[in-house]
């Protein structure tokens, strides 16, 4: 699927650890590599397994610096307990005019605690 601006979404593949706080973090820039500013956005990000969805927003699992561009996410122990092995994720970001843009996503390997 393609983003507002002609771009398909980018593609990470984590590993994630039961019982840890797992993050990511990005930066979002235009095509001549400014940061693009984040203000009046909304960020939600998602993982999914076959078993249970965590939903990340900002104050709630995503830290954003507006106008650096600069994405965190933050994947905290509870949102992972009983979730299974296999899954997905990804970041979505919806404009002040409504636009959606899918940004990242891909799959997502929960390794469980020994």
């Amino acid at each position: 699927m393609l983003n507002g601006d002609g771009m398909q979404p980018g593609t990470k593949n984590l590993k994630l650890y039961q019982g840890a706080t797992d993050r990511v973090t990005f930066w979002m820039k235009d095509k001549s590599r400014q940061p693009i500013d984040l203000s009046g956005t909304t960020i939600v990000g998602y993982l999914k397994t076959a078993n249970k969805t965590a939903t990340l927003t900002v104050g709630n699992g995503i830290i954003i610096s507006s106008t650096e561009g600069k994405v965190e996410l933050v994947f905290t122990p509870e949102m992972k307990v009983g979730m299974s092995n296999k899954g997905t994720w990804s970041v979505k970001v919806t404009w002040s005019n409504g636009n959606i843009w899918r940004i990242l996503e891909g799959e997502a390997n929960i390794i469980p605690e020994k």
